[in-house]
């Protein structure tokens, strides 16, 4: 029952309606108005739009959003108008829902599992959770098997599936492989980025640090970009997946922001500005170099933050989990 992710789904609907004729060349696109038309949050729209710019379907132009059509090849003239359900070859009253069963069920697994092992160590009960989803035991064992794959859990044979504890070892571990490898996984990856794309998140990260409000998911975007878009275009998936595995901080980092209800630090974002702009000036080695000096001192901030989210009170957690 694997499901594509949120942001492949919104994909394939805005591209089947660009191919047909649906969204006409011109129309723009709006990150917020889809997400609203979507009933998601800008991130996977923005994802979404990022595809079919790199495959050529719409295109940045002098204005906010995307229009649609290629402008390097044509001249097109923008089109501001409302996008509905109809250009997307939907009903007017069909709901848009960009998620099967289960990929929310795996969504929200990961999302609770993610936050009780920042607490301590928890047991995952199958029965519980499928009685909690209103499934069966075999799609939360399908999910969970793709939370191993994370390593978000774990299971021996014959045993129950377990989540955390997080711990500053596994922390300073990921870090330290992350530190090794993220500079070289750079350096090749990079010059396959479009430069737009780099000088769209600078510009982020700009808006960022003159005090622009920040969500969980403009936080979620940023760290994304440096850590996973800029490097998903080596040839090597084991080393990729190895990277994936060593992203303990981000769960993490995630609790401690939103438990306190906090933005991200100033020093992270000047960090990230600055790997990219040594980027925009094809100074790929500095780059590199910038991104290991940001992990290194990542480490040490996440190291803090793990001491300040030992303190907090256990969270309200589903049933399903129950602490060993």
């Amino acid at each position: 029952m694997k499901g594509k992710l949120r942001y492949e789904l919104i994909y394939q609907v805005l591209d089947d309606a660009i191919q047909s004729g649906l969204l006409s060349q011109g129309v723009v696109l709006l990150e917020g108005p889809l997400g609203e038309l979507f009933g998601t949050s800008r991130v996977p729209v923005r994802k979404a739009l990022t595809l079919l710019s790199e495959k050529g379907r719409i295109s940045r132009f002098d204005g906010r959003g995307f229009i649609v059509g290629n402008t390097e090849t044509s001249n097109i003239e923008p089109i501001r108008r409302a996008v509905n359900k109809n250009d997307l070859g939907l009903e007017s009253d069909q709901e848009v829902d960009n998620r099967n069963l289960s990929e929310k069920i795996f969504e929200d697994l990961f999302e609770q599992i993610s936050t009780c092992m920042v607490f301590g160590h928890y047991k995952v009960e199958e029965g519980r959770a499928a009685e909690h989803y209103g499934v069966s035991k075999m799609v939360i064992r399908e999910a969970l098997l793709r939370l191993r794959d994370r390593g978000v859990v774990e299971k021996e044979p014959y045993s129950s599936w377990l989540a955390g504890p997080l711990t500053a070892r596994q922390i300073k571990d990921d870090y330290e492989i992350r530190a090794y490898l993220e500079p070289s996984a750079l350096i090749v990856s990079s010059p396959f980025v479009d430069k737009l794309l780099i000088s769209t998140m600078i510009a982020k990260h700009e808006e960022m640090l003159n005090g622009q409000d920040m969500s969980i998911e403009d936080i979620a975007l940023v760290e994304d970009f440096l850590h996973g878009v800029l490097l998903k275009n080596i040839d090597n998936a084991k080393l990729l997946d190895v990277l994936n595995h060593c992203r303990s901080s981000v769960v993490l980092n995630k609790v401690f922001f939103s438990s306190l209800n906090l933005s991200m630090d100033v020093a992270a974002l000047k960090e990230h500005k600055l790997v990219l702009e040594l980027l925009l000036q094809d100074n790929i080695k500095a780059a590199a170099d910038s991104l290991k000096g940001h992990l290194l001192n990542a480490q040490k901030r996440s190291l803090q933050r793990l001491k300040v989210v030992s303190v907090l009170p256990d969270p309200e957690l589903p049933r399903y989990l129950v602490k060993v």
